[in-house]
C-alpha cells in the first residue's frame, strides 16, 4: 500500500522519525488498530498514554492493558490464515488463527466516539491510570516475589513442566 491521503483519511506506509512520528500522535483525534494478531501493542499504548481515544481489535497482546475501554474495542471472529497472506508460507502449523476484525463493529465504534468523543478520552484516561498502577513498579515487584514464592514449593521437574508449557 503506498502513502494515500483522501480527505481527512491518510494512510501511511512509510518510516517515520521519532520527531515525525510525535507531531502524527499529537495529530490525531482517535487512533485505530483492526488487527488481526498485534502482539504487544506498542501503538495502542502509546496512544493511550497520549490520552488519544483508541479502537483496537479485542484480541492480542493490547488485551493485557486495554482494562476500561471496551466500548472501544472491536469484535473479532478466529479465521484460518489463507494462503495469500505474506504469513502463509512463514506459519508452522497448518490450521493456524488470527481474529479477522468485525468491520460493522469497528464502524460502530468509529460512530460511538465521534457522538460520545469527550467519554471515550475519560475511558483512556481511565485506562491509563489502571495501566500505571498495575504496572507500576511496586506492583510488579509484589507480582515476581508471589512467583518466587509458589516456585519455592515445586520441585525441578514441576518448573521445568512449567517452563515447557
Amino acid at each position: 500500500v503506498e502513502s494515500f491521503a483522501s480527505n481527512n483519511v491518510i494512510i501511511i506506509n512509510d518510516l517515520y522519525s521519532e520527531n515525525h512520528l510525535n507531531n502524527l500522535y499529537n495529530s490525531c483525534d482517535v487512533y485505530i488498530s483492526l488487527h488481526r494478531s498485534e502482539g504487544f501493542g506498542l501503538t495502542i499504548l502509546e496512544s493511550i498514554f497520549r490520552n488519544i481515544p483508541v479502537i483496537a481489535t479485542a484480541y492480542s497482546g493490547n488485551m493485557d492493558f486495554c482494562d476500561g475501554i471496551e466500548p472501544l474495542l472491536v469484535n473479532y471472529t478466529m479465521t484460518q490464515v489463507n494462503q495469500e497472506s505474506i504469513y502463509y508460507n512463514t506459519i508452522v502449523e497448518e490450521n493456524f488463527l488470527w481474529a479477522e476484525p468485525d468491520l460493522d463493529d469497528a464502524l460502530n465504534k468509529m460512530n460511538w466516539v465521534y457522538h460520545n468523543y469527550n467519554t471515550s478520552v475519560e475511558l483512556v484516561k481511565q485506562c491509563k491510570e489502571k495501566i500505571l498502577n498495575k504496572w507500576s513498579q511496586e506492583n510488579c515487584l509484589k507480582n515476581i516475589e508471589v512467583i518466587l514464592q509458589e516456585l519455592k514449593t515445586k520441585t525441578k521437574s514441576e518448573i521445568t513442566n512449567i517452563i515447557n508449557s
